[in-house]
């Protein structure tokens, strides 16, 4: 959902409540200048916490209250599995508009997974493909790609409700919250209010959803999410 030059230094406010009271140590996947994992070390009282970024830029400048900031790519093997034996184990992930920019994003939440502890927290960011625009574009042919935003040129996956919760669930996490961000568009907000959110799937911009770690093995999610139902 964003790029990391337009992005990176901004919060994602609706994903607060999902927060846990306390997060001895958070990593954000994917979270530019870490902005984001910065709030949460003040706000739920992190020892540890951390960014890791394929954005060079980004990492460069990162925000200097944190005790690390990585650039690599986490989908490259070993990359998560090295922050975790340096800095872990995470009882917060944080997955920010990352998600949707990932070749496979199911293997990389399994693997997330594997490196949190019984009770861990992962909190994700996902755009909804169902939104009205998106369902308009299609339906009139005018699908074009943007630098940022629903149409970013550099997504990969789309997800619309059930699907982004299938992704989170893939490898065994539980969700346990999903939160609606509806964006700035006071038309939409409107519809949505009038029609008592019946006009939901179509008027969320983007979900928030929560998963949490039980005792358990990780499932394998298979190749490229194959494993997820159409």
């Amino acid at each position: 959902m964003r790029n990391p030059s337009s992005y990176a230094k901004s919060v994602n406010r609706p994903m607060w409540p999902l927060l846990p009271a306390r997060a001895a140590r958070a990593l954000d996947v994917g979270g530019g200048h870490g902005t984001n994992v910065a709030a949460v070390k003040s706000k739920c009282g992190s020892r540890i916490a951390g960014v890791v970024d394929i954005a060079p830029d980004a990492i460069e400048h990162h925000d200097r209250s944190l005790d690390f900031a990585i650039c690599d790519d986490i989908e490259q093997p070993g990359v998560i599995e090295a922050i975790h034996t340096t800095h872990g184990p995470f009882d917060l992930v944080l997955c920010l508009d990352v998600l949707e920019h990932l070749a496979d994003p199911w293997r990389v939440i399994a693997r997330l997974h594997s490196i949190m502890p019984d009770g861990g927290t992962a909190i994700a960011s996902i755009p909804n493909i169902q939104n009205y625009r998106a369902v308009y574009r299609v339906l009139t042919g005018t699908w074009n790609y943007r630098a940022s935003g629903l149409f970013d040129r550099t997504h990969l996956r789309y997800f619309a409700r059930s699907s982004a919760v299938e992704l989170m669930e893939c490898s065994g996490l539980r969700v346990d919250a999903v939160c609606r961000a509806l964006g700035h568009h006071r038309l939409a907000r409107i519809a949505d209010r009038l029609s008592l959110g019946l006009l939901g799937p179509f008027t969320t911009l983007q979900y928030q959803i929560r998963a949490r770690r039980f005792s358990g093995d990780v499932r394998d999610p298979g190749s490229f999410g194959s494993n997820v139902s159409s």
